[in-house]
């Protein structure tokens, strides 16, 4: 595995982010240098995943539910204005 921060200057979205498999990938994402955005339905996990997160790396919480187009519409809105 190549060393060094391969994500730098990039802006990751985890969908399912607050816990198990998503929780994961946002925080290797995080140490391979990527901002990130994690989303979920579960606000109370989502927070307590981006405090913790925020330890490692640039984070922000956002909810969203993917199977509502708007949600999903706001959720990258709101990234944008976040991270550019």
């Amino acid at each position: 595995m190549a060393s060094g921060k391969t994500l730098e200057n990039k802006v990751a979205i985890v969908t399912g982010g607050a816990q198990g498999i998503g929780y994961a990938i946002a925080e290797r994402y995080l140490r391979e240098g990527a901002e990130v955005v994690i989303c979920d339905i579960d606000d109370d996990q989502g927070e307590a995943a981006e405090t913790a997160l925020r330890k490692i790396g640039r984070t922000k919480y956002l909810h969203c539910n993917v199977a509502e187009k708007l949600d999903v519409h706001n959720m990258v809105a709101s990234a944008l204005d976040e991270f550019g």
